[in-house]
């Protein structure tokens, strides 16, 4: 999955690239605080993040547990404050998640598609999860 914090410009520009830097942080801690130990979170450019979320239960997939806990992840953003002087910034992002199973798994098509996903979720009014369109041969979410 990829995942977007909303309106980061908005952030700098208004309280500063120190205050931007401090909710990147925080919101790197909070996303670890939620995560299991075998998922991996990076910081994919800028204030995009992504995410793997590696899944033993058949089928390999956007199943219902993928789904609670990428709703734990935006809730947990949404319930972010991050203080700058006297200042709050509230902070949401904007998810696109993708999923594929066995010798489907191409990891560029996948990081495409969550891509694309990730920027409905934006265009349809933001903090919100978007799940990628199948491709064909691609396992759909439940």
């Amino acid at each position: 999955m990829l995942f977007d914090i909303d309106h980061f410009k908005r952030i700098n520009d208004t309280y500063g690239h120190p205050a931007g830097d401090e909710t990147l942080r925080q919101l790197a801690r909070t996303c670890a605080g939620l995560l299991r130990p075998t998922d991996l979170l990076a910081r994919w450019g800028g204030e995009e993040f992504i995410l793997l979320l590696l899944s033993d239960e058949p089928p390999l997939t956007c199943n219902k547990g993928t789904l609670q806990m990428v709703e734990r992840l935006r809730s947990g953003i949404a319930d972010l404050t991050v203080h700058s002087g006297r200042d709050r910034i509230r902070v949401t992002a904007s998810f696109g998640v993708a999923s594929c199973a066995g010798s489907s798994c191409v990891l560029d098509t996948l990081i495409e598609r969550a891509d694309q996903a990730m920027y409905r979720a934006k265009r349809a009014g933001r903090d919100r999860i978007e799940l990628a369109v199948p491709s064909p041969g691609i396992l759909a979410g439940p």
